[in-house]
């Protein structure tokens, strides 16, 4: 990545909710065109926190499958997929063809 590329993704909760964001050289995020500063910290002792806005938070990342996340951010467990434009549209996609061949199987056609 050269020092002036923007990566876009979208973080994608377990209730299907986007949240658009870009990062730029890998350290400066943007939400919603504001730009946001965040450190991610390991302390001496192996613990992780996230720090925003001169306040720490403990954090915990409980798994990871791919590009899909379970964390736990100040007690509070959070479930989100990170996308790309790309994958977020591929995701779509599959998911409306997986309801097509599952109502095909149920009732032997399609529901559109």
């Amino acid at each position: 990545m050269n020092n002036k590329e923007i990566s876009k993704y979208i973080a994608l909760s377990d209730r299907q909710t986007e949240f658009e964001f870009t990062v730029k050289n890998n350290y400066d995020f943007s939400l919603k065109r504001q730009n946001i500063r965040l450190d991610l910290i390991e302390e001496a002792d192996g613990f992780l926190v996230l720090s925003y806005k001169g306040l720490r938070y403990p954090v915990e990342i409980v798994s990871r499958k791919q590009n899909e996340y379970e964390i736990l951010l100040n007690g509070v467990a959070y479930t989100f997929s990170v996308e790309t434009p790309f994958s977020l549209k591929r995701k779509k996609i599959l998911a409306n063809n997986h309801q097509i061949s599952h109502a095909w199987q149920n009732t032997g056609r399609p529901s559109r």
